[in-house]
């Protein structure tokens, strides 16, 4: 789930609980913990629709002033969804797993398998060989912006961003403050490649 930074804020301090989101169907489940941010998650503990008759105590429970300033935030999400509420609770942040797979040393078969999977991504776009371009790229600029990388390939930095999560599932590359970073198995992969 994504949140707006006064929404992270209450969060943290623990005095926002909910959120209402317009979706097809439930995108969350109950019971289930996300991850927010590197040091920030919360335990979903309800999800159920909604009719359009919020209350006061809602909204502010979803880090609005007021139930006026929720509908406007929920208005241009309207065409062939439905609303849903979603109450959690803030949460330990559970291991990244992508944080160890990145930390390993790829055998020779699992480098033939990150191959055949970035083969696999290559052929779903119509980029060409973007995985082995975008590693390229932040190989040369560890650190550097995603917007900065994006242009000099090109590319609309929310594309690039959605690329390098990819890789980032792959265990390939780690995200910096600022940037990305290949990690040890990014390294690895790409100086035998």
């Amino acid at each position: 789930m994504l949140f707006k930074d006064a929404q992270l804020h209450g969060i943290r301090a623990g005095t926002t609980t909910r959120t209402y989101r317009r979706w097809r169907s439930p995108r969350v489940r109950a019971g289930g913990v996300y991850r927010l941010r590197p040091d920030l998650a919360v335990r979903v503990t309800a999800v159920r629709e909604c009719d359009r008759s919020f209350s006061a105590r809602g909204a502010r429970a979803a880090g609005f002033a007021d139930v006026a300033e929720l509908e406007r935030a929920l208005a241009p999400f309207q065409h062939g969804t439905r609303v849903y509420r979603v109450d959690f609770e803030r949460c330990e942040v559970p291991p990244d797993p992508r944080r160890a797979l990145a930390a390993t040393k790829p055998t020779n078969d699992d480098i033939e398998g990150i191959r055949a999977k970035l083969d696999a991504l290559d052929r779903r776009t119509d980029s060409g060989d973007w995985t082995t371009q975008v590693l390229r790229a932040i190989e040369r600029n560890p650190a550097r912006r995603a917007g900065d990388l994006a242009a000099a390939i090109g590319w609309p930095t929310p594309v690039f961003k959605t690329r390098v999560r990819r890789l980032k599932a792959l265990g390939l590359t780690e995200s910096l403050e600022v940037g990305y970073r290949l990690s040890a198995r990014g390294r690895n992969y790409v100086a035998r490649c």
